[in-house]
């Protein structure tokens, strides 16, 4: 079984964890109604919403010319790596570390393709870099321009 997290009226501050009873409705069985309260359980902990900053060069394209591209942000370690998906273009960008405000990945070799959706804005055919976290948070950092030394 797998559940999304809950909406909740609260803004969790940065450095704070928010901690909550959970438990299901499944067809009146009382031993899953209170999970958080049995052994073995904890309480379901919610964390501050991750911030991603934007490219700080102009017009938000980065030269790109290393083996590795870092974007900076806060409360970026809280979600599991696999809960992270960072594209560049029509292509993955292979995340090797994330620190509570850095995240680098490693691009692929050549310059993908720019991803042609509906309504989005181009900066000619330079790949749009985007992170996503889970299934509802997205993040559009810039686009990059792949160059030589």
């Amino acid at each position: 079984m797998e559940c999304e997290s809950p909406s909740i009226p609260y803004v969790v501050k940065d450095n704070e964890v928010l901690e909550l009873d959970y438990g299901f409705e499944m067809d009146n069985v009382e031993e899953v109604k209170n999970m958080s309260s049995k052994i073995g359980f904890h309480k379901f902990q919610i964390y501050p919403d991750p911030t991603y900053l934007s490219f700080d060069d102009k017009n938000c394209i980065k030269n790109f010319r290393s083996d590795y591209l870092t974007i900076l942000g806060k409360n970026l370690d809280y979600a599991s790596e696999m809960d992270i998906f960072v594209r560049i273009g029509t292509e993955h960008c292979v995340i090797t570390s994330i620190s509570r405000s850095q995240l680098t990945c490693r691009p692929p070799a050549s310059q993908p393709s720019a991803m042609i959706l509906p309504g989005a804005f181009y900066k000619g055919n330079l790949p749009e870099v985007i992170v996503e976290v889970g299934s509802k948070l997205k993040f559009t950092i810039g686009w990059l321009r792949y160059t030589e030394d």
